[in-house]
C-alpha cells in the first residue's frame, strides 16, 4: 500500500506540475493578446505596461540557467512585444506638425533616435536569444523525436524576431535621414544612413537563413511539418517585402503625411531595382501560394461538410495572408513604375488597393493593413504625377491619402507612422505552436 500511495503522489504531483505550465502558457497567451489588441488600438502606454508586465514574469535568470525553452521561447516575444509597444509611441506625427525652431527639432529627432535605437537594442536580443536558443535546442537528443515542435518554434520566432529588428534599423535610418535635412548636414550622416539601411536588410537576411533551418533535423512529420513550413513561408514573405521596401527608399516621405505630399522617387541603381523586383516577386509567390493551398485545404473540409464552406482557421489565414499580399503586390507596382512600365504598375496597384480593402480585412490585420493602403494610395499619386495629363488623378490619389486618416480610418495612434510600420508584426505562441 505505501508503495501504491507513493507512486500515486508522485503521478498526482506530474499532473499538478503539467497543469501548472499549461495555465502559465494560456495566462501568458493571453495577457500577450491583449497587450496585442492595445497595440493595435494604438494605446501603446497601455501596451507598454502589459509588456513590461509580460516581461517581468518571463526573466530568465543569467545565473540560474537552468530556465528551460518554454521560458526562453515566451520571453523573447515578451521583449518584442515591449519594442513593439514603444516603437508605437514614437511620435511622428508630433515631429511633422512641429513648429520649433532649428534647435528644438533636431532636439526632437534626437529624442526619437534614441528611443528607436533602444527598441533596436531590445528586439536584436531577443533575436539573439532565441536564436541561441535554438543553437542549443539543435543539438539535443528529443529534437529528433516525432511530433517535436519546439525546435521549430524556436526558429520561427528568431526569424520572425529578426523581422521587427530590421524595422527598427530601417526606422534609425529614417530618422537619420530626417536629422541631416534638419540641419543640412546630409554629407555628414549619408554614411550612417547607408549603413542602417544595410544593417536592416543584413538582419532580414540572416532572418531568411534561420528559416531554411525548417525541417533540416527531420523531428517532425505529417500536419506538424506542413504547418511549420507554411509559417516558415509567411515569415519569409514579411522579410522578403522589408528588402524590397528599403531598396526602393517608399518611406523617405517620413513625416509629411499631413501635407499630402510625396518626395519624387529616389534615383536607383538598376542592380538595385532588379534586386528589389526579385524580393518582392518571391514575397508575392509566397503569398499566393499560401493562400492557395489553404483555399484548397477549405474546398476539402467544405466537401467533407455539406452544411460547411471551410475551417474557421483556414479562412482567417487566408484573410490575414491577402492583406500581406497586398503589400507584396504593392512594392511589384512600384518596381514596375520605376522601371517605366506605368500600365502594368497601375493595374497592380488597384489589385493591391482591393487586397488591402479596410472593409473586408480590418478585422484581421488590423491598422498595419490601413498603413499600407495609405501607402499605394501615396504610390499611386508618384505614379500619375509621371504621366501625361494625370496630374488630377495624382490629387485624386493624394487625397484618398490624406483621407485615410482625416476620416479616422486610422487610428489616432497609427496617424502619420511611416509605412515600414505595416511590416512589424506582435506575433504570439499560437503563430507557432501547434
Amino acid at each position: 500500500f505505501g508503495l501504491i500511495a507513493s507512486s500515486s503522489a508522485s503521478a498526482a504531483a506530474a499532473v499538478t506540475a503539467t497543469d501548472d505550465e499549461e495555465r502559465d502558457e494560456l495566462t501568458f497567451g493571453l495577457r500577450l493578446a491583449l497587450c496585442k489588441v492595445k497595440f493595435n488600438s494604438g494605446l501603446f502606454n497601455s501596451a507598454i505596461s502589459n509588456a513590461e508586465q509580460l516581461l517581468d514574469e518571463t526573466v530568465v535568470s543569467e545565473v540560474e540557467s537552468h530556465g528551460g525553452v518554454e521560458d526562453k521561447l515566451r520571453h523573447g516575444m515578451a521583449l518584442n512585444a515591449l519594442a513593439l509597444s514603444r516603437l508605437g509611441a514614437v511620435d511622428f506625427i508630433g515631429m511633422a506638425h512641429s513648429s520649433s525652431t532649428e534647435g528644438a527639432r533636431v532636439q526632437l529627432l534626437e529624442d526619437m533616435l534614441t528611443e528607436v535605437e533602444e527598441c533596436r537594442d531590445i528586439v536584436m536580443t531577443a533575436t539573439g536569444m532565441l536564436r541561441t536558443v535554438a543553437a542549443e535546442y539543435d543539438d539535443r537528443e528529443e529534437c529528433t523525436s516525432p511530433g517535436t515542435t519546439n525546435y521549430s518554434a524556436l526558429i520561427l520566432a528568431s526569424a520572425a524576431s529578426s523581422n521587427n529588428a530590421g524595422i527598427a534599423q530601417l526606422l534609425r535610418a529614417l530618422l537619420l535621414e530626417q536629422k541631416a535635412a534638419a540641419t543640412s548636414a546630409a554629407h555628414d550622416t549619408d554614411a550612417d544612413i547607408g549603413v542602417a539601411v544595410d544593417d536592416a536588410v543584413s538582419t532580414w537576411k540572416e532572418g531568411l537563413a534561420q528559416l531554411d533551418r525548417i525541417g533540416m533535423r527531420g523531428g517532425e512529420s505529417g500536419e506538424a511539418a506542413a504547418v511549420a513550413a507554411e509559417a516558415a513561408d509567411g515569415i519569409r514573405a514579411r522579410l522578403h517585402c522589408n528588402i524590397a521596401a528599403a531598396l526602393l527608399g517608399v518611406d523617405a516621405d517620413v513625416g509629411a503625411v499631413e501635407t499630402t505630399e510625396r518626395p519624387k522617387s529616389k534615383k536607383l541603381t538598376e542592380d538595385d531595382l532588379k534586386t528589389a523586383s526579385e524580393h518582392a516577386s518571391k514575397a508575392l509567390t509566397l503569398c499566393d501560394g499560401i493562400i492557395n493551398d489553404a483555399a484548397a485545404a477549405a474546398a476539402v473540409t467544405a466537401a467533407a461538410d455539406a452544411d460547411g464552406d471551410g475551417s474557421s482557421s483556414e479562412q482567417q489565414l487566408r484573410e490575414a495572408m491577402r492583406s500581406l499580399s497586398g503589400r507584396a503586390l504593392h512594392l511589384v507596382a512600384d518596381c514596375y513604375g520605376r522601371a517605366g512600365s506605368a500600365v502594368t504598375a497601375e493595374g497592380l496597384l488597384q489589385s493591391a488597393l482591393e487586397l488591402l480593402d479596410d472593409d473586408r480585412y480590418e478585422t484581421m490585420a488590423g491598422p498595419l493593413a490601413l498603413l499600407e493602403r495609405r501607402e499605394v494610395y501615396r504610390t499611386y499619386a508618384a505614379l500619375m504625377d509621371n504621366w501625361d495629363r494625370r496630374s488630377r488623378d495624382a490629387d485624386k490619389m493624394r487625397e484618398k491619402a490624406k483621407e485615410m486618416e482625416d476620416m479616422n480610418m486610422v487610428v489616432d495612434g497609427w496617424k502619420g507612422k511611416p509605412g515600414i510600420y505595416s511590416g512589424l508584426w506582435m506575433f504570439t505562441l499560437g503563430d507557432f505552436k501547434y
